[in-house]
């Protein structure tokens, strides 16, 4: 007895043959090899397209007549026929197909191989303009994550430098309130209080002049990272402009599907990194703007702190001014009162002289009157007739002595005079 068919075999028999592998009826159906020259060629029985392809094998049945044609794209379609012839014998089948194996060899089709060529030479030619999207594409994202990082790093040193300018004037405003207090002392004349307060004011400027330089290396810094960010930047840009132009050469020579949906693809990859990149750039610019407040509040402090400083040595210069004042002040007062006590010395020895001028004249004077009277006492004796009048005489040169008529020499001459 012959083997019997599953279900779906005895359907498909009954539409004239079954592909493959499934189980058939010996009786009933045949099994026969189509291959072709070359294999992987498509197979069509009896204007049916069968979803196997050369080199296979398909179970036919017995009691009909096939065509059988294999085709390949670039190759001339090629057919034969296979038919069949009835038996008679009393068991087992009842018909045969005359061949059970078909060989087919497919000669090249000159068009179709010129347009195979064709189409192969567009292909290179569009993954010959596309490829340096990819490298590009490649790029600029690595650039593109690289500027990530970098605009972190200039965002950061750039607030860095920001806090630490807005940080570097902040001893000024002591060192101003020194100095404030530093003038109210100096108009009090309290000069070495103030100059405590004016060397407090210039400890904080040095503070502050401290804070200055390290604060111009947070900036360069920052001007740095600003710069590595930039140049990143920049790099991103030319590899998406490359990635741009190699895609608009390559999308005129899309032909198929897949090439179309390439190319499609790259320019979304170019428009999700184009705003990447502008939103990088926005980051960045966000950095230059920070770090352009940083450098302002930077030149801010330093041309306070040169007011400051300025001020600073001008009342330093005040005080040693005013000291020198003070001490040319007190050496005169000095040298006036040594001048001083000098001419009351002077006086006073003036005064002394004077006194003993003045008791030798008196002393002279005693002297002289009595040298007068002894004088005139010798004259009388010797000339006592003229006594009346050498006394006469002698009297009134005591009077212009006394008055001051004549001087002692002149007095003692006359005396003399009167004597001879």
């Amino acid at each position: 007895m012959l083997p019997r068919l599953p279900l779906t075999t005895a359907a498909l028999l009954a539409a004239a043959f079954i592909s493959g592998c499934a189980s058939y009826d010996a009786t009933v159906a045949q099994e026969v090899t189509v291959n072709s020259t070359p294999a992987d060629a498509t197979v069509t029985i009896n204007g049916m397209k069968m979803e196997e392809t050369t080199n296979t094998s398909f179970v036919l049945k017995r009691d009909q007549d096939y065509v059988i044609e294999v085709s390949k794209a670039g190759y001339m379609p090629a057919k034969t026929r296979i038919n069949h012839r009835k038996l008679e014998a009393q068991e087992g089948p009842k018909a045969e197909l005359e061949t059970t194996s078909v060989a087919l060899a497919l000669e090249a089709d000159p068009e179709a191989q010129k347009a195979e060529q064709e189409a192969k030479a567009k292909a290179e030619a569009f993954a010959a303009a596309l490829a340096p999207a990819a490298s590009a594409a490649d790029a600029t994202k690595t650039a593109i994550d690289a500027l990530s990082d970098l605009n972190d790093d200039a965002e950061s040193a750039a607030n860095d430098a920001f806090a630490d300018a807005n940080k570097a004037g902040a001893p000024l405003a002591q060192a101003r309130g020194a100095l404030d207090k530093a003038h109210a002392q100096l108009a009090k004349n309290e000069a070495d209080d103030a100059k405590d307060e004016a060397s407090d004011a210039r400890k904080l400027i040095a503070k502050t002049e401290k804070r200055l330089a390290e604060t111009g290396a947070a900036v360069d810094a920052a001007r740095t990272a600003v710069a590595a960010a930039k140049s990143k930047s920049a790099e991103a840009a030319k590899s998406l402009a490359d990635t741009r132009a190699a895609v608009t050469a390559a999308a005129p020579l899309a032909a198929t599907n897949a090439e179309t949906s390439a190319v499609k693809d790259r320019e979304d990859e170019i428009k999700a990194d184009t705003d990447k990149l502008a939103a990088a750039a926005n980051k960045l610019a966000m950095a230059e703007a920070i770090l352009a407040k940083a450098e302002a509040a930077v030149a801010q402090t330093t041309a306070d702190h040169k007011a400051v400083a300025d001020e600073v040595t001008k009342f330093e210069e005040s005080i040693a001014k005013s000291v020198e004042e003070a001490h040319a002040a007190a050496v005169a007062a000095e040298a006036a009162k040594k001048q001083a006590e000098a001419e009351a010395e002077k006086n006073r020895q003036a005064e002394e002289q004077a006194k003993l001028a003045a008791e030798e004249e008196k002393a002279a004077k005693l002297a002289a009157e009595e040298q007068a009277r002894d004088a005139a006492e010798s004259a009388k004796k010797a000339a006592p007739a003229d006594t009346k009048t050498i006394f006469a005489r002698y009297k009134e040169l005591r009077r212009q002595l006394k008055d001051g008529e004549i001087t002692k020499e002149q007095y003692d001459a006359k005396v003399k005079s009167i004597g001879r």
